[in-house]
């Protein structure tokens, strides 16, 4: 995959879908054999189960779980609109992009944009601090 198009992959790319699931695999693993709850098959399960066990905190698991949905629904938009495979690169082509977040409820692509930028750099964010720290 080409440099420019990690940025628009939402299951690959910084701060994609990915990112939140080897977070929450990274506490399943050392965590797991003591609490059966966070052996959950989900990721928004296990997610749950890890901030009920302060493992991560409250606030990072909401916005992790809010970011987890934003990108799963872009994912799905973008698979009812797909004639091919199913594609998880947002569009580049603007008008592809405006089309994709109005059938959001958003007027144009620019708020779209910004949402995002600001979700994905918030997983990233909270990926590199927890992930690492594990």
């Amino acid at each position: 995959m080409a440099p420019k198009d990690r940025s628009r992959d939402l299951k690959l790319g910084p701060g994609g879908l990915s990112d939140v699931e080897f977070l929450i695999q990274r506490l399943q693993l050392p965590h797991g054999a003591a609490h059966p709850a966070l052996r959950a098959p989900g990721t928004l399960e296990a997610l749950r189960a890890a901030a009920d066990l302060a493992l991560l905190p409250e606030e990072a698991a909401r916005d992790l779980h809010a970011g987890w949905n934003l990108l799963t629904r872009l994912r799905q938009h973008l698979r009812l609109r797909s004639t091919g495979p199913p594609a998880d690169l947002l569009p580049e082509d603007p008008a592809e992009f405006d089309i994709l977040a109005r059938s959001l409820g958003l007027p144009d692509g620019a708020p779209l944009r910004e949402r995002c930028r600001a979700t994905t750099a918030r997983i990233r964010d909270l990926f590199s601090r927890h992930f690492l720290a594990g």
